[in-house]
């Protein structure tokens, strides 16, 4: 089976507003060079969207102002969109969770960045959108740089400062080689988080004895999916976000360093790792900070054994599924896609659980969907 490739659409190759229209490809259009192969020193932008979606109507001309914007116009950028019309079955297999969304391209890097993007979510597309100019385009040539998507930065990030949990104290403070936690977050990780609620205060004690404080720069990766878990953390300030790659991997580029779509993000007193620990398997997913963020960081060989993420004790169904579901596991199952693709033909929209056996709103019907 020959995979799909991007095509300019010969009978609307440009919008009125100079924005490409893309379809998916026929055997009339075979002569036609594919899309992103045409243009591996571009920063290609595509958004998907349905002409019966209200958010997509929203979006379109916040879209198009973004595209009109004077501080883009010399670097090389080319905006893109494709309907869900006669896609339907493409566009979810590139792991679209929603609609409207955007795909970023980089050249080399191939897909880079794969989101929900409703009218509400601009700031958020502004941001990633402003650092992937910063890191991609060179600021003396104006061109886009060439990436070794081998070189080991494209690893799991190490954090820029590590301090020691020295004692607890009225509130947080950070010092060149320690870090005083306030009461209130002693606190809750003493009462409130629920792998470690149960320890005695003896076990606590030891395990805070030797946890830390990482800091992680915007855009740095945490954990990278596929790869060995020996962490647990939970977030002390910042965001992350929880990225997966399907099953279904973009056909046209999808470079070892691309983490998948967003499908969920975690804030202040929220935790993550633990599913690895628990398990035993690799991650089932990639987290990235999206804001400067300092995490507790406890190592497995330091929790005790009498807590599920020590790896020594089997979890509960419920645990199980709990954390399944979390890291919306079934979204790369190659076996449980394609059963659901055979008995209903759907795959999940629902936010920070990406694959159910339910309808995707405004792709498997004409639902309105909620900007989200």
């Amino acid at each position: 089976m020959k995979p799909f490739v991007f095509y300019v659409d010969t009978e609307a190759s440009l919008s009125n507003k100079l924005v490409y229209v893309l379809s998916k490809p026929n055997p009339k259009k075979l002569k036609n060079r594919a899309f992103l192969a045409a243009n591996p020193d571009k920063i290609v932008v595509l958004k998907f969207y349905a002409p019966w979606c209200r958010a997509c109507k929203g979006l379109a001309p916040k879209y198009l102002a973004l595209k009109n914007d004077p501080k883009y116009e010399d670097l090389p950028i080319l905006w893109s969109q494709m309907s869900v019309q006669h896609n339907k079955d493409y566009i979810k297999s590139l792991g679209v969770l929603a609609l409207p969304s955007v795909l970023f391209y980089a050249g080399s890097e191939g897909l880079v960045e794969n989101f929900p993007c409703g009218p509400s979510k601009i700031p958020i597309f502004k941001k990633k959108f402003a650092d992937l100019l910063n890191r991609a385009i060179d600021p003396d040539t104006r061109k886009l740089k060439h990436v070794d998507c081998t070189l080991p930065e494209y690893a799991e990030s190490e954090p820029c400062t590590t301090r020691p949990v020295v004692d607890k104290g009225p509130v947080t403070q950070l010092s060149v080689g320690e870090a005083v936690v306030s009461e209130e977050q002693w606190n809750h990780l003493r009462t409130r988080l629920p792998y470690f609620k149960d320890f005695s205060d003896e076990e606590f004690n030891q395990l805070m004895d030797k946890a830390v404080l990482e800091t992680f720069e915007p855009g740095q990766v945490i954990m990278r999916q596929g790869m060995p878990g020996e962490k647990f953390y939970m977030i002390e300030s910042g965001e992350v976000e929880i990225l997966v790659r399907s099953a279904f991997e973009d056909p046209l580029t999808t470079p070892p360093n691309y983490l998948g779509a967003v499908v969920n993000r975690l804030g202040a007193l929220e935790f993550f790792g633990e599913r690895a620990l628990i398990t035993g398997e690799p991650r089932a997913a990639s987290i990235r900070a999206s804001e400067k963020t300092r995490c507790f960081a406890f190592h497995q060989n330091d929790i005790p054994s009498s807590s599920v993420l020590s790896g020594k004790r089997d979890p509960t169904p419920e645990r199980r599924a709990q954390i399944d579901e979390k890291y919306a596991l079934d979204f790369y199952n190659v076996n449980f896609i394609r059963e659901q693709f055979d008995k209903a033909n759907s795959a999940s929209q629902k936010r920070g659980s990406a694959n159910r056996p339910y309808e995707i709103p405004g792709v498997d019907n004409d639902d309105e969907i909620a900007d989200l």
